[in-house]
């Protein structure tokens, strides 16, 4: 199992569409966690598209990046967490690639992606 946290703070330009490429993964089992810190603008509204699909937290206050991902780990059993940003677009196979690299070296104990620069848009 992996699990996919994910933090927000006012992500409305964003989270949808981060979202939307998780939920396109070819890997599974995976569940996902978003804890909103209390944004300001339309990420809340967002979110709620998502709640049959993600596990959805609203804080109340803003806790800061660490805290809120930390809320979120703490809400997973999953042996694979990938803290990810709401601005970030995976490819497809992300996960399993992930997953592979991970399990090719039983001594890893952090994996991560390469990471590249994007439009607004989302475009490579």
């Amino acid at each position: 199992m992996v699990a996919i946290a994910i933090v927000t703070y006012n992500s409305a330009a964003f989270i949808r569409r981060c979202l939307e490429y998780v939920f396109e993964q070819d890997y599974s089992p995976y569940e996902v966690i978003v804890i909103d810190n209390a944004s300001q603008d339309s990420t809340r509204g967002i979110l709620r598209d998502f709640e049959a699909l993600a596990r959805v937290v609203y804080n109340p206050e803003n806790v800061g990046f660490a805290a809120g991902q930390n809320q979120a780990i703490s809400l997973t059993q999953a042996a694979w967490i990938l803290t990810l940003n709401p601005d970030t677009r995976l490819a497809r196979d992300f996960l399993s690639q992930l997953v592979e690299a991970g399990e090719a070296d039983p001594s890893a104990g952090s994996i991560c992606g390469k990471l590249l620069a994007m439009s607004p848009d989302f475009e490579p």
